[in-house]
């Protein structure tokens, strides 16, 4: 009888909001083959981490078992999870594996550290699968606010695991594929042994509602404004940046994105354009220079869309979950 085991480790993003980090493993007690699912950042709060703009997952243990990493998995394109790949990778290198948007994404925050993008590998969704070491994990489809999102596959010698990554229960998402019970039901009919699911919310016991219900009411609110309209939101949230550019271009309005002060997130998203198109239909904006310059008067006729940065770079401190580096 074999005594090789299957682990599961999470190092960030069990009971609580992001830093999303999970290890799992399989093999001899201490001997265990890795994967890493996730490297994820998360925000501080004014009362327990005052000046610190970006908090890290504590991977001491995984650098001190590199040589046992087989690789890294990113489920989807949100700072929680892949945020912290930029300044992890140096002290991990190991392969990373995501869909086409995410893995742009990745390639990105490689280059802001001078490390070139052939890390990331690109898969496409289940059924394609990627073995490493004892491991073979597919990217299963689930609807999420951006483009691509995935739960993952996970097979070993010791059965079927289900990672749900983030998710939103939609049937007709604005980005990204629309949540597909029968496809899922599919890759569990041989049984499951773990079910690793997203627990955001999971106390609210009503359903959620689509993104699709959120247009109208915008539309509604911005054509019956006299004035400017101002709206802010995570520009990673694809799903509602897409919402209110439309509905503020079905009521007549010009359109203006504008970052913060560190919001490159948005620029790559809306303005550089990803390799990998998320819309076919994003409506054209105005520069942030022509809204500033405009005069007065002429502000009734606009709308701006204003998405709060995903902050990467130009932190005073940054906490690991351990020490501050």
């Amino acid at each position: 009888m074999s005594d090789a085991r299957l682990i599961y480790l999470p190092l960030g993003g069990a009971g609580e909001i992001g830093m999303n980090c999970y290890v799992y493993g399989y093999g001899k007690p201490g001997a265990e083959r890795l994967i890493v699912v996730d490297m994820g950042v998360t925000f501080p709060d004014m009362d327990g981490t005052p000046g610190v703009d970006l908090i890290l997952p504590d991977i001491t243990w995984l650098k001190e078992n590199k040589n046992r990493i087989e690789a890294m998995f990113i489920t989807h394109a949100h700072e929680d999870h892949v945020g912290a790949v930029g300044h992890t990778f140096g002290d991990l290198s190991v392969p990373i594996y995501a869909r086409a948007f995410t893995a742009n994404l990745a390639r990105q925050k490689l280059a802001e550290y001078g490390v070139e993008g052939k890390s990331v590998r690109t898969c496409s969704a289940w059924p394609e699968t990627v073995t490493v070491g004892p491991f073979t994990v597919g990217f299963l489809p689930i609807s999420h606010s951006i483009p691509e999102s995935s739960g993952l596959v996970i097979d070993s010698p010791a059965g079927r695991v289900l990672h749900t990554g983030d998710f939103k229960l939609d049937t007709q998402p604005l980005v990204g594929e629309p949540w597909d019970p029968e496809l899922w039901a599919e890759v569990s009919k041989g049984g499951v042994k773990a079910l690793v699911c997203d627990s955001t919310n999971v106390f609210n016991r009503h359903p959620g509602r689509s993104e699709v219900i959120v247009g109208p009411a915008v539309e509604k609110l911005v054509s019956e404004a006299r004035h400017m309209v101002v709206a802010t939101t995570f520009a990673s949230n694809v799903a509602r940046v897409k919402t209110l550019a439309e509905a503020g271009e079905r009521a007549g309005r010009s359109i203006c994105t504008r970052p913060g002060p560190t919001g490159r997130g948005r620029c790559w998203i809306m303005r550089r354009g990803p390799p990998v198109r998320w819309s076919s239909t994003a409506p054209t904006d105005i520069s942030p220079r022509t809204s500033s310059n405009a005069s007065r008067a002429s502000w009734p006729t606009r709308t701006r869309v204003l998405p709060m940065p995903d902050v990467r770079c130009c932190w005073r401190a940054v906490w690991t979950g351990s020490r501050w580096r």
